[in-house]
């Protein structure tokens, strides 16, 4: 009897999340790798100039984060209003101005004051103007 000798089948092995972060990201980047080496010089250059301006700025950013944060902001004080009385205002005038008493200026006064007084009495609603009827129940 010729008996195929079995070879133990030793279950995977774990490995830990260092070695294998997540499945096919190596292919992922091998991928990525071999379509990075078929390009042209000349876009190489470019790529790898425009990715290294780019990390350049986000460690920049990340500085110049750390460091505005250790500063501290000085707080100026605001100034606090201080509640005063209230005084009427006096109803006698004391030193009146020049135009009080001028006659153009007062003329002008009573001739807003007739002016306002005329307004005041003219219509000026206008009632040949309404609004028409609405008919509300409409159906589609």
């Amino acid at each position: 009897m010729n008996q195929n000798p079995t070879v133990p089948v030793s279950p995977t092995p774990q490995g830990s999340p260092i070695e294998k972060p997540m499945p096919g990201i190596r292919q992922k980047i091998v991928k990525i790798l071999t379509f990075f080496n078929q390009l042209p010089p000349r876009s190489k250059k470019i790529i790898l100039v425009v990715s290294a301006v780019f990390v350049i700025l986000i460690i920049l950013i990340f500085v110049l984060a750390a460091v505005s944060s250790r500063r501290q902001i000085k707080e100026v004080p605001a100034p606090t209003s201080t509640p005063t009385g209230f005084t009427p205002l006096e109803s006698e005038i004391t030193n009146p101005s020049r135009y009080a008493t001028d006659a153009g200026v007062l003329k002008i006064e009573t001739d807003l004051k007739n002016f306002d007084t005329r307004v005041s009495q003219e219509k000026v609603a206008e009632e040949s103007l309404k609004l028409p009827q609405l008919d509300f129940n409409v159906t589609f």
